[in-house]
């Protein structure tokens, strides 16, 4: 059981490496993103972790590591396949921020044992994550939806990506205002894995998912979700989780 150690050194070059169904797009940027999988130490709750969370914030900031964001996700409609307490996701602004993980895993021990107190985190994995869509303006809990996508023979990472943001469209039209990232795989993958990228949307309540079942159920929208992208990929079930925002990399000045 691997413990809670926010940040991890990947070689540059794995992060860039792309397989023939992710061939480059140059107007695409990615970074580098860290999810873990994680259960509670008996006796442990969410508590316990925002108490070590509000250390490990604290350390952050006496450190000046401020390019890096980071999200704690807990299960809402998932299978007993993907068994965790809690998931947390975190993101580095660019390859070159990740080098702060250098002094997390020097300097960080103390608080890295006050986390490993609290959950054990079998799964870490390392992904490259590209924005498509920026997602509407939210406190609080935030729903986010997890998809496994599996590219169609022939085609390639770039025509993926236009099929969602053509698919964002579709929905733009019909008032939908949530967040779209993929998330392709860069390492600590399983062996058996066999998906070309994650597809995350985040909603900003649980209204607003409420309003996209029924565009989809009700208003045509699967019919369009399989228009639109079922012609370049397709895409397992979805895991929701309720996400909350635990620390907010600094914006550009």
């Amino acid at each position: 059981m691997k413990n809670l150690t926010i940040g991890f050194a990947i070689p540059f070059l794995l992060m860039a490496a792309m397989t023939s169904a992710h061939a480059q797009d140059e107007a695409v940027t990615w970074a580098p993103l860290e999810l873990f999988g994680c259960n509670f130490v008996d006796g442990s709750d969410m508590d316990d972790l925002n108490a070590v969370i509000d250390t490990w914030n604290e350390w952050m900031d006496e450190n000046s590591l401020d390019t890096y964001t980071a999200v704690v996700l807990s299960p809402h409609f998932t299978a007993g396949s993907f068994p965790y307490d809690v998931l947390w996701v975190g993101v580095w602004e660019d390859g070159a921020a990740l080098g702060g993980t250098q002094q997390w895993l020097t300097e960080g021990g103390e608080i890295q044992d006050d986390f490993a107190e609290v959950v054990q985190c079998p799964l870490h994995q390392a992904f490259a994550v590209n924005n498509v869509q920026e997602p509407a303006e939210a406190t609080g809990i935030v729903p986010v939806a997890f998809s496994n996508c599996t590219i169609n023979e022939g085609r390639i990472g770039p025509e993926a990506r236009a099929a969602i943001v053509e698919y964002i469209e579709f929905l733009a039209e019909h008032g939908s205002v949530n967040g779209h990232w993929i998330l392709r795989p860069a390492a600590g993958e399983e062996l058996a894995a066999d998906y070309s990228f994650k597809w995350v949307r985040a909603y900003s309540s649980w209204s607003e998912i409420g309003g996209y079942f029924d565009l989809l159920f009700n208003g045509g929208g699967f019919q369009a979700l399989g228009d639109i992208t079922g012609r370049v990929m397709s895409c397992d079930s979805p895991r929701v989780y309720n996400s909350r925002l635990v620390r907010q990399m600094a914006e550009d000045e």
